[in-house]
Parts: structure tokens; C-alpha cells; sequence
């Protein structure tokens, strides 16, 4: 069941400190403008923004959580939208069923007609989270953003270019310990020596239980093992940014406690390879290695998880720096 996003002082930080001083930099160093794709919330706060680096927007939007009003959320995203005159596309319905099934619940049909320059995808929920469309049939998070990535790929054979573009991804830092084991298996014959080592410092525990916060090793390997191998095998070249911690909306623990969210963001840069090449790379080759960050009061400090030895950046410009001109080449590969 999706969460009803609200937000929080460590969100705002990591929007305000981590993720807009690099596309702002962006914009001004290579005047990359953004063709936004993702979750913006009926407030669409990232939106207002970075308004003045959008060029559009599609946005999506599920039903609100009251049998009187449930198209609360989708009315006060399009209004928000209309206010700030962006030329913008909403979907009614969760992303996954939208982008999976090709068709949102007011019968519109989806399909990717431009190269997004920037996906925001900012999920309430865990990595792996399955939904319930509308037809009975489950969509899977993890399929969906294949999906997208097959997508964009499509986009680009077709339009040749901007050959750049970036992925926010935030999830909920939380899996029942169950699923966690069953799902390092798959990763296992791509990180066995990462996931060995951290095994012996912070092993699973047996009993069966959501682990909220505590395996952050775990959860940053399921998602990176996905993205890699999704994007390498469509033959894009990603650099990594440290994963941030922050802490979300409450999530209940109990019938009466409630707890901040665990959360986890992570940046990726990306990058069209030349069809020439076999398929793209990751930069660093290791990047579960990189030292984590997390939100600390009106800062984002260094704060290492198990295994992490890369040295890390609270700037995403100064992290990104050093191989941004490398990533690009030569090409103007960023002007959308």
C-alpha cells in the first residue's frame, strides 16, 4: 500500500545540499535543462524548486486514501503543475502499474515519447515493494525500473540524443530479513567478497523480521546490483554517488510507536555510450565501496557502513567533480 509522503528536516536538507547544488551546476556549466520524470507529491516541492531548470514535467500520482476523495492527491498535483506553467503530463495511478501495464486509471495510455533528463524517483517504500493494480495483477518496483530504463534506451535510438541524464532513487532503508537473504543470493555471484565481508560484521539474523535501518550494507547491494546490471547491459556508463541517510515520515513499528522513516538517496550520473562499445561501465568499478553520508542536523557528514573504504564527499559537486568532463567527452551531450 503506498505512504502519503510528507516532508521532513532531513529531507530538506538532502534536497537543498546534496541533490540541487549539482543540478544546479549542472545547468549552469553545461546548461543542462530537465525533462523531470518521477513522484513529485501533490506539494511538488523539488518542482518549485528547480522550476527554472525544467523544461517538462511527467509526474504520477496514486488515489488518496479516503473513499469520498480519492482523487485529492491527482487534483492538487495538477492544479500545483498549472500554478507554475510548466508544460506537464500527470498520470492517475502507482508509477510501477502505469509504466508496466501502459495505462493509468483514467484510461490514459503511457509511453515515453522524449529522453528524460532527470528521474526522480522518491519512493515512501522499500526497494522491492509489489503493488496491486487495478486489474488484480502484481507489478513488481524492481521490473518497473527496468522498464524505464528500456524505455529511455528506446527513446534514445530513436532521438540520438541528450545522450545524459540522472537518477534520484530514495527508498525506505527497511526489509523483512526473509526476503533479504533471498535476494543476496541473486546478487552473490556479482559482490560475493562485498556481501562475505560484511556478512561477518553484520550478519542477517535468522528469525524472520522487518530489519528497519540496520542493514544498510544489504539494502545499498540489492539496489546497486540491480541498477548496474540494468543500465550496463543497455550500454550506459553510471557514476555513483555515496549513498545519503536521512531520516523520513514516521513508519509504524507497533500499534503505538511510530518511528522516522530510515532513508536511503542515492544520485547516479549517466551516460549514452558510443554503439561501438559493448556495453557501459560503472565509475567507481566498486561503488558499494564509497563511504556513506548522512543527514546530521543542518549537515550531511561522512558516516561509513560496513565495508565502505572509498573515500566519499558531503559536496555531490566536488564528488563528481573530478570525472564529470571525462564522463561527458566532448559531446554536448547535456542540452535536452
Amino acid at each position: 500500500m503506498p505512504h502519503v509522503f510528507s516532508d521532513s528536516h532531513d529531507k530538506k536538507i538532502v534536497r537543498e545540499l546534496w541533490n540541487t547544488p549539482f543540478l544546479r551546476h549542472l545547468n549552469r556549466e553545461y546548461s543542462f535543462v530537465y525533462r523531470y520524470f518521477g513522484l513529485p507529491g501533490p506539494d511538488i516541492i523539488d518542482i518549485k524548486l528547480w522550476k527554472d531548470m525544467i523544461k517538462e514535467v511527467i509526474a504520477f500520482e496514486v488515489p488518496a486514501k479516503s473513499k469520498n476523495n480519492e482523487r485529492l492527491f491527482i487534483n492538487k498535483l495538477r492544479e500545483n503543475l498549472e500554478l507554475i506553467d510548466i508544460p506537464n503530463m500527470t498520470y492517475y495511478g502507482p508509477f510501477e502499474e502505469v509504466v508496466l501495464l501502459r495505462r493509468d486509471y483514467e484510461g490514459q495510455d503511457y509511453s515515453q515519447r522524449d529522453v528524460i533528463t532527470l528521474y526522480n524517483l522518491d519512493f515512501c517504500s522499500e526497494i522491492g515493494s509489489k503493488i496491486r493494480a487495478s486489474s488484480g495483477e502484481l507489478c513488481y518496483r524492481v521490473e518497473a525500473i527496468r522498464q524505464i530504463v528500456r524505455d529511455q534506451v528506446e527513446s534514445f535510438n530513436d532521438l540520438g540524443r541528450p545522450s545524459c541524464f540522472i537518477i534520484f532513487l530514495t527508498v525506505r532503508n527497511q526489509i523483512r530479513s526473509t526476503v533479504l537473504r533471498d535476494r543476496l543470493d541473486v546478487c552473490l555471484p556479482f559482490h560475493k567478497d562485498f556481501i562475505g565481508e560484511c556478512l561477518r560484521i553484520n550478519p542477517i539474523p535468522p528469525e524472520d523480521n522487518f530489519l528497519i535501518g540496520s542493514h544498510t550494507w544489504a539494502i545499498k547491494t540489492i539496489i546497486l546490483t540491480i541498477l548496474q546490471e540494468s543500465l550496463r547491459g543497455n550500454n550506459i556508463s553510471a557514476f555513483f554517488s555515496p549513498f545519503v541517510k536521512y531520516r523520513g515520515t514516521p513508519v509504524r513499528i507497533s500499534r503505538v510507536d511510530f518511528i522516522p522513516s530510515p532513508m536511503l538517496n542515492l544520485m547516479i550520473f549517466c551516460k549514452f555510450q558510443h554503439p561501438r562499445e559493448m556495453a557501459g561501465i560503472s565509475i567507481p568499478a566498486d561503488p558499494l565501496r564509497i563511504k556513506s553520508l548522512s543527514v546530521n542536523g543542518d549537515d550531511i557528514v561522512l558516516a561509513p557502513e560496513a565495508g565502505e573504504t572509498l573515500d566519499s564527499s558531503s559536496s555531490a559537486v566536488d564528488f563528481f567533480g573530478t570525472y564529470l568532463t571525462m564522463i561527458m567527452g566532448h559531446d554536448e551531450c547535456l542540452v535536452g
